[in-house]
């Protein structure tokens, strides 16, 4: 019995043979001092002011304005999000699991020289049973949404492709994109994983042949600067003559708090995809600028039941944990300034 509580780390080790036990301290030198209570700043709610879609009103066009509307498809983790940030050096989450309404809405904007490229907000990849765990008519609306699109990036995870880890997504994918006649242009990102480049290029052609309007096809990898100015130069030749939406230097229409909730909810899908996140929604309780300058954000993540709490907080609370590191960060760099963040778990 004493084994077995020494393995679970419930008694002292054993000591070798001949060695000598450590004397045991004082009680009073093992008792665990209490910890002190946390220091809880009032929580405020967000103003209606930081709810708001940040439009402008007016600013002045550049010389010979050219336009156009990208949306980019793909499966989760195909690079998405990692295409959009390297081009416009911010963090916007493209989630792939999120429910949409019909209003269009711009994700992100690129702009060079006179050339204004803008990201619009795209439907979730949402396919086989995880479909009812959603709303069929929001699901349906989002993908009718891309008709405000001009031009289509559909993004393959080269890696995944070749080796059929995300073959049903890929035919879900493709299978709705019957539904449209957009000219899109294939992606398959991710190249620097890959060793057998004509097994991509024979991918590649089956791909193309799904899809009957894709114009070109481009192989890249966002941590290369050569494909990157290359993607850069392909969005430059869609763009027709049309007034830009935003000034140069606005990447986004997204009011801060809709790009907390998106970093968190993207960290939360990364871990549990395919088991959770469609049933997953927020709740900001709070928004407090702190004396020190900090901005305290307190948010809950609320599920159906109480047995998936579990879930979501992970053995020890390594999920919860792991999101609340890295959203941590992200969030910091998204609004430029420090951040407390704190994310409770809840049953709706």
């Amino acid at each position: 019995m004493n084994r077995a509580k020494r393995e679970a780390g419930l008694l002292p080790a054993a000591t070798h043979r001949g060695q000598k036990e450590e004397p045991k301290k004082n009680r009073k030198e093992t008792e665990r001092k209490p910890e002190k209570p946390v220091n809880l700043t009032i929580r405020h709610p967000i103003s209606p002011t930081e709810r708001m879609v940040k439009v402008p009103a007016s600013f002045q066009q550049p010389d010979n304005p050219r336009l156009c509307k990208v949306a980019l498809l793909g499966a989760a983790n195909a690079g998405k999000s990692t295409i959009i940030n390297s081009l416009i050096g911010e963090n916007i989450s493209v989630v792939s699991a999120r429910a949409h309404t019909t209003r269009e809405r711009i994700l992100a904007s690129w702009t060079k020289d006179n050339y204004q490229v803008v990201f619009l907000d795209t439907p979730g990849i949402i396919y086989g049973r995880n479909q009812s765990k959603m709303n069929r008519n929001l699901v349906n609306a989002s993908w009718q949404s891309l008709i405000e699109a001009d031009h289509l990036l559909v993004v393959v995870d080269a890696a995944k492709a070749i080796s059929g880890k995300a073959q049903n997504a890929e035919d879900y994918l493709f299978e709705r994109l019957e539904e449209f006649s957009i000219p899109a242009t294939l992606i398959l990102n991710k190249v620097d994983l890959i060793t057998d480049m004509e097994a991509l290029k024979d991918m590649a052609t089956e791909l193309q042949t799904r899809y009957p309007h894709f114009e070109s096809t481009m192989y890249i990898s966002c941590f290369k600067e050569d494909d990157l100015q290359q993607l850069g130069n392909k969005l430059q030749t869609l763009t027709k003559s049309q007034d830009w939406i935003f000034p140069a230097n606005q990447t986004s229409e997204m009011p801060d708090i809709k790009r907390v909730e998106d970093i968190i909810r993207a960290e939360f899908f990364q871990r549990l995809y395919g088991n959770l996140p469609y049933v997953l929604t927020q709740e900001n309780v709070g928004w407090t600028e702190l004396p020190n300058g900090m901005l305290r954000i307190d948010q809950d993540i609320l599920v159906e039941h109480d047995s998936q709490q579990k879930i979501v907080k992970g053995a020890g609370g390594n999920v919860i944990n792991s999101v609340l590191k890295s959203a941590r960060v992200q969030i910091e760099r998204a609004l430029k300034r420090p951040v407390k963040l704190f994310l409770q778990i809840k049953t709706r």
